[in-house]
């Protein structure tokens, strides 16, 4: 029993001085710009990623703490290369204050990238539509206890269409009020477009502005209601409703009655002028409605 723990051992020092001299030369590569020999460097760490992922990061925190960018960067690449493997050990560092945001922002990308890997898995036959969508869903919900500090790595993703959608929803859940002009952007740019594939986009961005709360969110909500796009229009009058706490009425069997609608907007204005007419909210709706 002591001699097989030995070899166990001496195998552990070999396997972690391999991984080492791989480290070693990764940042030669990266110093010399040698792509080759970088690109078989990583091609070997992620073969082995159980032993090189504690180490990827005690170095990738060493070179956090001298701000050496260009080995950050690298490492980085590294991991995220990895895959999902490399998450809890990432999670594990959340704990380090110094240090962490780049932690978190590794692993809502690890997040994102597996999104993209199973859109094109799904789009190439080899996952069901409704496997797709339940593992999305999965990672929607990962991105989402990571929390407010992803927001900006979630946002920068929002131009890959393929999985907008999903972003736009893990946006809705963490609440987090940056997320706001960015998805009122999106609702504006969409209008114009009335296609019936962009039905689902469209209700996912108001359900999403509704979930955040934040009053910057009812101008734009309310140019929505006056648009020609009669899709989601009823989301949006959720949405309103519980950014400001208040009811204006049944919407649900307006349908495609612009003159209901339009009625319904006057409500929301009148509630807004009566409540406060100096309130930083006024600013945004007043003049928009003749």
């Amino acid at each position: 029993m002591p001699k097989s723990s030995k070899i166990y051992d001496f195998k552990d020092v070999r396997r972690a001085n391999e991984i080492e001299n791989l480290l070693d030369n990764l940042e030669i590569f990266v110093r010399e710009g040698d792509y080759v020999g970088l690109d078989e460097t990583i091609a070997s760490l992620t073969t082995q990623s159980a032993w090189s992922i504690p180490r990827l990061v005690f170095r990738l925190q060493k070179y956090l703490i001298l701000w050496d960018k260009q080995l950050i960067n690298a490492y980085r690449d590294v991991l995220v290369q990895i895959g999902i493997s490399a998450v809890p050990e990432l999670k594990a560092s959340f704990k380090k204050k110094h240090v962490r945001h780049i932690f978190y922002e590794i692993a809502s990308e690890i997040y994102v990238s597996e999104m993209i890997d199973n859109y094109f898995a799904w789009r190439d036959h080899e996952l069901s539509e409704n496997a797709y969508t339940v593992r999305q869903y999965r990672l929607v919900d990962e991105i989402v206890q990571l929390g407010s500090p992803v927001v900006p790595q979630v946002i920068r993703n929002l131009m890959n269409v393929n999985i907008r959608e999903y972003l736009i929803v893990a946006l809705g859940k963490i609440g987090n009020k940056r997320a706001t002009m960015v998805l009122a952007a999106f609702l504006r740019e969409t209008q114009p477009v009335g296609f019936e594939r962009v039905r689902p986009l469209v209700q996912k961005l108001v359900r999403a502005l509704g979930s955040i709360g934040d009053r910057r969110a009812v101008r734009p909500l309310l140019d929505f209601l006056g648009s020609d796009f009669m899709v989601g229009k009823a989301d949006a009058a959720e949405a309103i409703e519980k950014i400001l706490g208040k009811n204006f009425g049944k919407y649900q069997s307006f349908g495609n009655n612009k003159r209901s609608w339009r009625s319904y907007q006057l409500r929301v204005l009148d509630y807004l002028q009566n409540r406060n007419s100096a309130a930083p909210q006024m600013k945004l709706v007043k003049g928009n409605f003749s």
